[in-house]
């Protein structure tokens, strides 16, 4: 009898794979897999094959072969609308306590002002592409409107989601970042200023200081 012949993931699928465990990990319970993942399963599907995809990241044949042929467009929405949080005031920002602003987090800021329509997987598709960064590693990301009268935070806290959005009952945010970059990073102080409508390059002291 003939050996059964040992299934090998492609490299270039591997990093689609082990987002697809981290995001299983962290839901026992049988949700909906987010857009965003399913957008890269689909893009996955259409570079290696739909049969090699399904089998790597455990999906329905059928459908990932549907949503390959038709193309990103054809990705349908499969997680909960994205949620609005009022934020904190400057001392104690976060987003509704639930994810404190601490120096160790990781905050950028995009350069190019965006759709305010734009929900949580539109702005982490963004983050991939246009900032080069990982919407799961849990930084800060900030988006602000083209009229530039509110900004949008997106952050991941290991199990989903969070997008709040601070609109400005007058004005508008006067300072925001601009250079050929895509995006600028900030520290945690600049970044409340900057939820005040302030400026963030506005001098202040050290946030921590050197023990002698």
């Amino acid at each position: 009898m003939a050996a059964k012949e040992r299934f090998e993931i492609p490299v270039g699928m591997r990093r689609v794979c082990r987002r697809f465990e981290r995001w299983r990990k962290g839901h026992k319970a049988r949700l909906p897999i987010p857009e965003a993942l399913w957008a890269e399963a689909a893009e996955a599907a259409r570079e290696h094959e739909v049969f090699r995809a399904s089998k790597a990241l455990r999906l329905e044949y059928g459908k990932l072969k549907r949503m390959a042929e038709a193309g990103p467009a054809s990705v349908r929405r499969t997680i909960a609308p994205a949620t609005f949080l009022e934020l904190m005031p400057p001392d104690t920002i976060g987003l509704a306590g639930v994810n404190q602003i601490t120096p160790q987090m990781r905050i950028l800021v995009a350069i190019e002002a965006v759709d305010g329509r734009k929900g949580i997987d539109s702005l982490a598709r963004l983050c991939r592409g246009k900032l080069q960064a990982d919407p799961f590693s849990g930084g800060l990301f900030v988006f602000r409107s083209r009229r530039g009268t509110s900004i949008r935070i997106l952050v991941y806290d290991g199990q989903g989601f969070w997008l709040a959005q601070k609109r400005l009952s007058q004005g508008r945010f006067v300072w925001w970042p601009g250079g050929k970059e895509p995006a600028r990073r900030l520290e945690a102080h600049q970044a409340q200023l900057l939820l005040s409508a302030g400026n963030p390059e506005t001098a202040a002291a050290p946030v921590w200081r050197k023990v002698s």
